[in-house]
């Protein structure tokens, strides 16, 4: 098992992201301000480096819109807890 714990855009930049790939479980975990475009890239980059069947989840402002997934991703599940949003996306496969 490998966690990597970064700000996304940084290890999305870096060496790491190129010599990985396959992974399982992505957790994106934004400060509540950052705008849906940014968000919206980071989510698009990440799409070469999943696994099949991944899981990937965001976390946001229960008053944030869902995510906009990458094109061709299925439905988000969407939980609230209190003033919080997890919107998770389980993929079938590569990249969607």
């Amino acid at each position: 098992m490998r966690v990597e714990h970064e700000r996304a855009e940084r290890f999305l930049a870096g060496p790491r992201a190129a010599d990985g790939g396959g992974w399982d479980l992505v957790l994106v975990d934004p400060p509540y301000a950052v705008d849906e475009e940014a968000l919206a890239g980071v989510l698009t980059a990440l799409v070469p480096l999943l696994a099949d069947g991944a899981t990937v989840a965001v976390e946001r402002s229960a008053r944030s819109p869902e995510p906009r997934w990458p094109q061709g991703w299925p439905a988000a599940r969407r939980r609230r807890y209190g003033e919080t949003s997890v919107w998770t996306v389980h993929l079938d496969g590569p990249g969607g």
